[in-house]
Protein backbone atom coordinates (compact mmCIF):
# COMPACT_ATOMS: atom_id res chain seq x y z
CA UNK A 1 0.00 0.00 0.00
CA UNK A 2 2.67 2.58 0.68
CA UNK A 3 4.04 2.18 -3.22
CA UNK A 4 0.31 2.98 -4.35
CA UNK A 5 0.51 6.34 -2.07
CA UNK A 6 3.82 7.09 -3.11
CA UNK A 7 2.76 6.70 -7.03
CA UNK A 8 -0.21 9.18 -5.75
CA UNK A 9 1.78 11.69 -4.06
CA UNK A 10 3.86 11.92 -7.91
CA UNK A 11 0.77 11.97 -9.77
CA UNK A 12 -0.91 14.63 -7.89
CA UNK A 13 2.25 16.21 -7.18
CA UNK A 14 1.35 16.22 -3.36
CA UNK A 15 -2.06 17.89 -3.98
CA UNK A 16 -6.15 17.90 -3.24
CA UNK A 17 -6.76 16.54 -6.92
CA UNK A 18 -10.11 18.65 -5.56
CA UNK A 19 -9.14 21.65 -4.55
CA UNK A 20 -5.01 21.78 -5.11
CA UNK A 21 -4.05 22.31 -1.49
CA UNK A 22 -0.84 21.34 -1.17
CA UNK A 23 -0.65 18.35 1.28
CA UNK A 24 3.23 19.21 2.41
CA UNK A 25 2.28 22.55 3.55
CA UNK A 26 2.43 20.95 7.73
CA UNK A 27 2.04 18.38 8.90
CA UNK A 28 -1.70 18.36 9.63
CA UNK A 29 -2.59 18.52 6.00
CA UNK A 30 0.21 15.30 5.43
CA UNK A 31 -1.57 13.44 8.17
CA UNK A 32 -5.00 14.78 6.71
CA UNK A 33 -4.26 13.05 3.75
CA UNK A 34 -6.21 10.46 1.99
CA UNK A 35 -6.74 7.72 -0.80
CA UNK A 36 -10.24 8.55 -2.06
CA UNK A 37 -12.06 5.85 -4.17
CA UNK A 38 -13.11 8.13 -7.53
CA UNK A 39 -15.57 5.90 -7.83
CA UNK A 40 -17.01 5.33 -4.12
CA UNK A 41 -16.92 1.67 -2.41
CA UNK A 42 -20.52 1.63 -2.13
CA UNK A 43 -21.30 2.25 -5.84
CA UNK A 44 -18.78 -0.89 -6.35
CA UNK A 45 -15.68 1.19 -7.46
CA UNK A 46 -12.67 -0.61 -6.95
CA UNK A 47 -9.63 -0.60 -5.00
CA UNK A 48 -7.24 -0.33 -8.42
CA UNK A 49 -4.62 2.35 -8.32
CA UNK A 50 -7.24 3.98 -11.42
CA UNK A 51 -9.79 4.48 -9.18
CA UNK A 52 -7.79 6.14 -6.25
CA UNK A 53 -7.12 9.76 -6.01
CA UNK A 54 -4.75 11.36 -3.76
CA UNK A 55 -7.14 13.94 -1.87
CA UNK A 56 -7.40 16.46 1.58
CA UNK A 57 -9.70 14.64 4.29
CA UNK A 58 -11.97 18.16 4.00
CA UNK A 59 -12.64 16.98 0.09
CA UNK A 60 -12.76 13.47 1.05
CA UNK A 61 -15.42 14.13 3.58
CA UNK A 62 -17.92 16.32 1.25
CA UNK A 63 -17.24 14.10 -1.66
CA UNK A 64 -18.23 11.21 0.93
CA UNK A 65 -20.03 8.52 -1.48
CA UNK A 66 -20.99 11.17 -4.48
CA UNK A 67 -20.51 9.07 -7.86
CA UNK A 68 -19.51 10.96 -10.50
CA UNK A 69 -20.67 9.20 -12.83
CA UNK A 70 -23.99 10.08 -11.50
CA UNK A 71 -23.82 13.81 -13.91
CA UNK A 72 -21.14 11.81 -16.82
CA UNK A 73 -22.71 10.89 -19.26
CA UNK A 74 -21.91 8.17 -21.35
CA UNK A 75 -18.04 6.76 -20.56
CA UNK A 76 -16.84 9.57 -19.16
CA UNK A 77 -13.00 9.76 -19.01
CA UNK A 78 -11.19 9.46 -15.28
CA UNK A 79 -10.42 13.32 -15.95
CA UNK A 80 -14.01 14.03 -17.07
CA UNK A 81 -15.05 11.85 -13.56
CA UNK A 82 -12.44 14.11 -11.61
CA UNK A 83 -13.64 17.19 -12.27
CA UNK A 84 -17.24 16.25 -11.98
CA UNK A 85 -16.36 15.71 -8.31
CA UNK A 86 -14.59 18.42 -7.92
CA UNK A 87 -17.50 20.11 -8.99
CA UNK A 88 -20.12 18.65 -6.32
CA UNK A 89 -17.06 18.97 -4.07
CA UNK A 90 -17.17 22.71 -4.96
CA UNK A 91 -21.17 23.24 -4.39
CA UNK A 92 -20.97 21.34 -1.13
CA UNK A 93 -17.96 23.41 0.07
CA UNK A 94 -19.87 26.70 -0.87
CA UNK A 95 -23.16 25.20 0.99
CA UNK A 96 -20.91 24.32 4.38
CA UNK A 97 -19.32 27.59 4.13
CA UNK A 98 -22.94 28.90 4.27
CA UNK A 99 -24.11 27.11 7.46
CA UNK A 100 -20.58 28.31 8.91
CA UNK A 101 -21.30 31.73 8.64
CA UNK A 102 -24.38 31.64 9.98
CA UNK A 103 -23.67 28.74 12.91
CA UNK A 104 -20.78 31.68 13.34
CA UNK A 105 -23.47 34.58 13.51
CA UNK A 106 -25.90 32.81 16.09
CA UNK A 107 -22.44 31.81 18.21
CA UNK A 108 -21.23 35.50 18.47
CA UNK A 109 -24.61 36.37 19.31
CA UNK A 110 -25.22 33.74 22.11
CA UNK A 111 -21.31 35.23 23.14
CA UNK A 112 -22.88 39.21 23.27
CA UNK A 113 -25.72 37.89 25.74
CA UNK A 114 -23.11 36.57 28.41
Amino acid sequence: MADIWDRKYQEFKARCVYCGKDLFIDMDAYMGATLDHLIPSKANGEDKEDNLVLACSVCNNLKHDFDPRQKGGVNPSRDELIELARTEIFERRAKKTTEFFSDLKKYEITQQGR
